[in-house]
């Protein structure tokens, strides 16, 4: 499944990738009035197939803005990373962690 891209140009999936791993791909716009009734239902199955270990989404770190250059030296190495602007989600999550291991 593409989430989204950055560069707004169509999907251009290699063929003979798709074609060995016999996979078929459909191209729509998620958002057009016909899709918008089916999205509490493929949210409720994309959830159970995770759940189920079925479907992994791939995950990057999440730095904080402040931290930047770390993240970025990271992404140049790596790939993805999270940017997160809410310094208080930062400290609340240091805090539940504090209070978690007894501190």
């Amino acid at each position: 499944m593409i989430y989204g891209y950055m560069s707004g140009e169509p999907f251009t999936p290699d063929q003979n990738v798709l074609k060995a791993k016999n996979i078929t791909t459909t191209e729509f716009w998620m958002y057009q009035d016909e899709y918008l009734p089916r999205h509490p239902a493929l949210g409720a199955e994309s959830a159970r197939l995770v759940a189920e270990g079925k479907l992994v989404l791939p995950s990057a770190p999440v730095y904080e803005a402040k931290d930047f250059a770390k993240a970025l030296a990271y992404l140049r190495k790596n790939g993805k990373v999270l940017l997160d602007f809410n310094p208080h989600r930062a400290q609340a999550s240091s805090r539940h962690s504090t209070e978690a291991a007894g501190g």
